[in-house]
């Protein structure tokens, strides 16, 4: 299935996971999840955030929160916000960067922009 699809082949799980971000309006939530179709659909989310891609699986975690923020998880709610909360922490605890000062990292203020520009790269695939 995509879980299997999307852990030998992470680039694709980026693709997909960008994808749906893209059209992820409140009307496309609602389609995603109605119907028959909404277990496969949950199944298709959960498949990205397992993902190795740590950008399919951020992007997941955002779909999940849209879904979570409009009330569309019937039920679902505690799982998805469990394993949001989980990959909020993965993500934090493989970036201490971010959380520490320049001035806590290094007494000159200065850093090596490594992260940033890694973050910052990120943020902007999102629109792409």
């Amino acid at each position: 299935g995509a879980r299997d699809v999307f852990q030998t082949n992470p680039a694709f799980a980026e693709f997909v996971s960008k994808l749906l971000w893209i059209a992820w309006e409140p009307e496309s939530q609602r389609s995603f999840l109605q119907g028959e179709h909404g277990k496969e659909a949950l199944g298709l989310l959960g498949a990205l955030f397992e993902s190795p891609s740590v950008i399919a699986r951020v992007c997941a975690g955002l779909l999940l929160s849209c879904l979570l923020a409009s009330d569309l998880l019937e039920g679902k709610e505690m799982q998805a916000a469990v394993g949001v909360h989980s990959l909020v922490e993965d993500l934090i605890s493989c970036c201490p960067v971010w959380l520490s000062s320049p001035k806590a990292s290094d007494p000159s203020g200065k850093t090596d922009g490594k992260a940033d520009a890694e973050f910052a790269a990120f943020i902007q695939s999102l629109g792409q």
